[in-house]
């Protein structure tokens, strides 16, 4: 018992060497640590401080120069704004100057054009002025102003024209006379070939400034007969008439009241 308790006093008094020179070490192993955890700290502080002033001194260097820059930059701020002052004032000079020039310029250009579009007027009033294709005596005229009045007083201008034209075409065709008067007072079996002639609405009559516009414009060729020798108002005329029309003549046109034929 007693040897027992020797040895066990033995391996106890060794374990804690043990122990005790294990401590040590590890305490020693910590302190390096911690001297090397001061060590960087500082360092980054240190280099940290350093950056930073270096930073700001950086700062402040560009602070100055900018605030040495500004009065330079006004300087050439100004210098440019006096010379496009100066430009603009000289442009608007010369604008100035050449300014009747050019109006006098376009002055002698509306000149020209008045006097172009002047001389097409003359021009086209003198072509506009044609001369009659038909020589007509005084009596034919005055004939012809009263048939087409008589026979077209609800028509337009173009129904006025046609009566014109149609008399035109008999004088100008084999079967009928070869005057206008002769043509419009022609009769056929006793009865006039125009019915205003019968029951004498062609001597009653006023003329009007449209009939003699329609009768020059005849005169001058205006023609939109188609070649039509005969005209019905078949709205006025009796139906046996009208059946005539339709069985021995073509119909070449229709204006207004009237339709016009031809063989």
């Amino acid at each position: 018992m007693q040897k027992y308790m020797i040895k066990k006093n033995i391996f106890s008094i060794f374990q804690w060497t043990n122990i005790k020179s294990e401590l040590q070490k590890r305490s020693q192993l910590y302190m390096i640590c911690m001297l090397m955890t001061f060590f960087v700290v500082f360092m980054l502080g240190f280099f940290t401080n350093l950056f930073a002033n270096q930073s700001i001194g950086d700062h402040r260097v560009n602070a100055s120069m900018h605030w040495n820059e500004e009065p330079m930059l006004e300087k050439d701020f100004s210098t440019i704004d006096n010379q496009e002052i100066q430009k603009t004032s000289l442009a608007i000079e010369s604008e100035i100057d050449i300014e009747p020039e050019i109006q006098a310029k376009i002055e002698e250009k509306d000149t020209t054009k008045k006097s172009k579009i002047e001389e097409k007027v003359e021009k086209s009033e003198v072509s506009s002025k044609k001369e009659p294709i038909y020589e007509l005596t005084d009596k034919d005229l005055e004939a012809l102003y009263r048939i087409v009045e008589a026979e077209a007083t609800q028509e337009d201008i173009i129904g006025r024209i046609l009566i014109a034209n149609v008399v035109f075409n008999r004088v100008r065709s084999d079967g009928f006379p070869d005057t206008v008067y002769d043509v419009i007072h022609q009769k056929m079996n006793g009865r006039a070939q125009f019915s205003p002639i019968d029951d004498e609405r062609y001597f009653k009559v006023t003329i009007s400034e449209k009939t003699k516009e329609a009768v020059q414009r005849a005169l001058e060729g205006e023609d939109h007969s188609n070649g039509a020798l005969f005209f019905v108002a078949r709205s006025m005329a009796s139906q046996k008439a009208v059946s005539w029309f339709d069985r021995n003549l073509t119909k070449v046109k229709e204006h207004g009241i009237h339709e016009f034929f031809s063989y």
